[in-house]
């Protein structure tokens, strides 16, 4: 099992301000002006995507897209440029897991 990962967003906005872990298996979504945490299995992730775009027709997101009956998880975030190395660490561990469950079943 990898190392786990945990990286902490802070922003202006409270419901871009929250933690995104990782523990090799769990991709957990913290705070972010949420009642509860939002977790997603490796198993039930298609892809992962982090963006910093920002305009009028878009926002950064870190982006979990879900399979196998999952939501998966999009959270806007306002991140410090500081933690985007930390954000991509984070997405390439994720992807890194979830090739190694290429449409496995559960």
């Amino acid at each position: 099992m990898s190392e786990p990962i945990e990286v902490i967003v802070e922003a202006e906005a409270e419901s871009q301000s929250g933690m995104i872990t990782f523990d090799g298996t769990i991709v957990e979504f913290f705070g972010f002006r949420k009642v509860e945490s939002t977790r997603v299995h490796v198993r039930q992730i298609d892809q992962v995507e982090v963006s910093y775009d920002s305009g009028l027709m878009s926002t950064p997101m870190f982006s979990v897209t879900g399979r196998h009956g999952s939501l998966g998880c999009t959270q806007a975030i306002e991140p410090k440029e500081e933690i985007k190395p930390e954000l991509e660490n984070l997405a390439e561990a994720i992807r890194k897991a979830v090739s190694r469950n290429p449409e496995a079943s559960f």
